[in-house]
Parts: C-alpha cells; sequence; structure tokens
C-alpha cells in the first residue's frame, strides 16, 4: 500500500480549509498507539479538536508561533479495524472544518521483517545515476529542475523504473540489500539529484517514479531475496522545503549565525 494517500476535507461556510496533513495517514495495531498530525492550513492556530470516530480519541492539541500550523495528538488504542478516521476542527469563531483521516491495516508479518547486518551484501545506488526505465519522467512540471544530461550536477533521468528492470543483475551480483539514497521529493532549483535536500518527507520525488513504484520496487526485490535500506533524513530537510517560507515555530530549524555546517 501506497504510504501517500489524499486526506478528504470538508469545509462549513467560511471556515479555512487543510491544506496538508502530515503523515498523511496512520495504521492501527502499532506497538505505540499515539499519533501527532500536523495540520496546516490557513489562520488555523487555536483551533479546538474532537473525533467522533469509535476507539480514537483527541489526547492533545497544541499550536507553534505561526498561525497556520496545528498538531492533534490521537491515542488509537481502542481502534481496533482500519477505518477513516472524523476530526472535526472548530476555529474561535465557531466555524468548522470536517477532516476525514485514514487509518489503514498493517501488513500481515509487518513487525516481523528482519533488518539488515553484517551477513547482508550491500548494493549502493544514487537512482538518479543508475538506469533511466522510464523517459517520461525525466523533466516534471511544477518542479523546478529539469533533466540536463551534460550537467555533472544535474538531474540525468535514473529512475526506480531503471532499478526494477536492473533488479536480475544485482541478484547475480549475490546482492542481499538495495540502499538507495533518499528517494523523496527533492524539488530544489539545482544539485539535489543525490536525495539529501528533501522538500516533501512523504512524497517520492515524481522524477523517480511514485510511492506505488516504491512499494512494487520493494515487492519485486523482495521476490528476489532483496531487501531495501529506506535511507531517511530527519535532521535537515531542502530550502525549498515549504517549512522554510512559513516556520512552524522559530526554532524550528537551527538559523544561528555561528552555526557552521560540516563537509
Amino acid at each position: 500500500t501506497s504510504f501517500l494517500l489524499l486526506i478528504a476535507v470538508s469545509q462549513g461556510a467560511t471556515a479555512g480549509a487543510i491544506d496538508r496533513i502530515d503523515p498523511p495517514n496512520w495504521w492501527v495495531g502499532m506497538e505505540n498507539n499515539t499519533v501527532e498530525l500536523m495540520l496546516y492550513g490557513d489562520n488555523i492556530a487555536n483551533g479546538e479538536v474532537s473525533s467522533s470516530s469509535e476507539g480514537v480519541s483527541v489526547n492533545q492539541v497544541t499550536s507553534g508561533d505561526s498561525s497556520n500550523y496545528l498538531w492533534v495528538t490521537l491515542e488509537l488504542d481502542k481502534a481496533l479495524k482500519a477505518q477513516t478516521v472524523t476530526l472535526e476542527l472548530t476555529s474561535k469563531t465557531n466555524e468548522s472544518v470536517t477532516i476525514e483521516y485514514p487509518l489503514l491495516a498493517r501488513a500481515e508479518g509487518s513487525s516481523d521483517r528482519e533488518g539488515f547486518s553484517a551477513k547482508d551484501a550491500v548494493y549502493l545506488v544514487m537512482p538518479d545515476r543508475f538506469a533511466n526505465g522510464d523517459t517520461s519522467n525525466d523533466s516534471i512540471a511544477g518542479l523546478h529542475e529539469d533533466a540536463d544530461w551534460q550537467h555533472p550536477y544535474g538531474r540525468h533521468g535514473g529512475d526506480l523504473a531503471g532499478i526494477t528492470k536492473n533488479l536480475n543483475y544485482l541478484e547475480s551480483l549475490g546482492m542481499t540489500q538495495l540502499w538507495m539514497t533518499p528517494v523523496l521529493e527533492n524539488n530544489q532549483k539545482e544539485g539535489s539529484y543525490h536525495g539529501y535536500a528533501i522538500t516533501d518527507l512523504y512524497r517520492v520525488d515524481p522524477r523517480l517514479g511514485s510511492n506505488d513504484d516504491y512499494v512494487a520496487l520493494s515487492e519485486a526485490a523482495s521476490k528476489r531475496g532483496i531487501g531495501v535500506i529506506h535511507d531517511f533524513v530527519p535532521n535537515h530537510i531542502g530550502s525549498e522545503h515549504p517549512w522554510m517560507f512559513d516556520l512552524p515555530t522559530s526554532d524550528w530549524v537551527n538559523r544561528d549565525a555561528e552555526f557552521s555546517p560540516t563537509n
């Protein structure tokens, strides 16, 4: 199942719409049955949130420095089945927004998966530089950087389809784990082919494919006895990430003048 889903929002009268929710979905049956949602929308801070869904309760609602964010902590300990959770966001002026949030069923045996170890042969690949399996996504409208095969720091067109089509090659080498540099969206103006300047933490970069393509690659690799190591960067984001244009809190990122990044 893809981990990026659409959020259905219906709004009353003149209430502000919810433009985005992170994470875009969650699962029932997790060992930790608490999940914190980040809601983004025009002037939603200090709103009140309630749940009308069975087994789901609102534990805490918190605002930041920006008027456009709201954090909502849900308790899911009594949510026994996959469902669409209905939340009601009420503003100070008593205008309301109804939010439908998906709780998915966990894949059977997902908690029993074995990670990689010293027994594995790991193949590291930078997807943009490996193989171009789908030329239709080399350049995507709405993203800053188009393909430029002549530029050493440009996008060269490699993608998830190219990796999927070459899994037999990795298998022939005896590889048991595939480690790709981050495949999430890097919508920078230049030089982000490597994947380490993430601008959307829940969306595969469309120039590499889709979230469904990522799942398909993982499943195809598994059939060949190859695991997929998900490279995820929690300590920095790209300068074009939407947060950078509307910080949730004043200290959300380190902007200290004395801060010196490493190489």
